[in-house]
C-alpha cells in the first residue's frame, strides 16, 4: 500500500517531534490518541496497556513516566494539562497510525479509556461532555473504522446541542489542514464528513482552508463514480459558494439527467 503523506504542523514544533527520540516518541503518539486531558495516573494505566517496557526494561511507573512527561511539555510538545498540543494532534495521530505500533497504541486508548456503561439516553447526559464517548468517536477516524464511525456519528448527532460548544467534527477539522492523501485513505462516511466540515470553513469565513481547492479536485475527479454520489451536491454547495453559478446550473442538469 502506498504511503500517506503525513499532514505538517508547524515546521518547528513537527520538527521538534521529528527529532524526539523512539520513547518520548512514542508516548507523544499516545498522547495524540488519548485526545483528551488525563491525569498521569490514568496515562501511566494507559502505557502499561501497550506493554511498551519503560527505557530500563521494566514496566512502567511515575518514576520512569514523570520526566518524560516533563521534557515533553519542557519542549513545547504537551499542554499545561499535559495533553497533546492542539497543533500537532492531527498530524500526530496520522503519523501514529502509520508507525507498527499505531494499532496497539489505538487499542490501549480504547481499553484504558472504555465507554460510559450508562444509557447515551440516560437525563443530562451528554456526549458531547463524555470524553471517552468522544474519544472513542475520534479513534474511529484515525483507525478507519467506517462502521464505527458511522455509529457514534449517529449517536453525537441526536445528542448535539451548540449552546454546549462547537460540533466535534468542527472542532478537530474545520480549522485543521488533511492532505487529499490521508482523507482518500479514510471509508466514505469519514471522507464525506470531513469534506462537508472544510465546506462549512468556506461558507463560516467565506474564504477557502489552504486544504480546499486540492480536496475538491480530487472530489469532482471521482463524482461520476455510483458510490460518491452524496459529494455531487456537496460540490454544488461549493459551486455556489464560490460563485459558479454557470458550473452549478450545469451540474444540477446533469446530476437530474443521469
Amino acid at each position: 500500500m502506498k504511503p500517506v503523506a503525513t499532514p505538517k504542523a508547524t515546521p518547528a514544533l513537527w520538527d521538534r517531534y521529528a527529532r524526539l527520540a523512539a520513547v518520548p516518541k512514542t508516548i507523544l503518539r499516545l498522547k495524540s490518541l488519548v485526545f483528551t486531558p488525563t491525569g498521569k495516573g490514568a496515562f501511566l494505566g494507559c502505557l502499561t496497556t501497550t506493554g511498551i517496557r519503560a527505557p530500563d526494561g521494566k514496566a512502567w511507573t511515575a518514576r520512569t513516566l514523570n520526566p518524560e512527561l516533563d521534557e515533553l511539555a519542557r519542549q513545547g510538545l504537551l499542554t499545561e494539562d499535559l495533553s497533546c498540543v492542539p497543533e500537532l494532534l492531527h498530524p500526530v495521530a496520522v503519523d501514529a497510525m502509520a508507525s507498527p505500533e499505531g494499532a496497539m497504541l489505538a487499542d490501549a486508548a480504547r481499553k484504558a479509556f472504555p465507554a460510559q456503561t450508562r444509557s447515551p439516553y440516560q437525563y443530562s447526559y451528554s456526549m458531547q461532555a463524555d470524553p471517552d464517548a468522544l474519544r472513542r468517536f475520534r479513534l474511529a477516524i484515525y483507525t478507519n473504522d467506517d462502521a464505527e464511525f458511522s455509529t457514534q456519528l449517529d449517536r453525537y448527532n441526536k445528542d448535539f446541542s451548540p449552546a454546549r460548544g462547537p460540533h466535534l467534527l468542527e472542532r478537530l477539522f474545520l480549522r485543521t489542514p488533511v492532505t487529499t492523501a490521508w482523507l482518500a485513505s479514510r471509508g466514505l462516511a469519514i471522507q464525506y464528513a470531513i469534506f462537508s466540515i472544510k465546506l462549512s470553513s468556506l461558507l463560516q469565513s467565506g474564504l477557502p482552508g489552504s486544504d480546499l481547492p486540492e480536496l475538491v479536485g480530487h472530489y469532482r475527479a471521482q463524482q461520476g463514480r455510483e458510490d460518491f454520489a452524496a459529494f455531487r451536491w456537496a460540490l454544488l454547495q461549493y459551486d455556489l459558494l464560490a460563485g459558479h453559478l454557470e458550473d452549478v446550473r450545469r451540474r444540477i442538469d446533469e446530476i437530474e439527467g443521469g
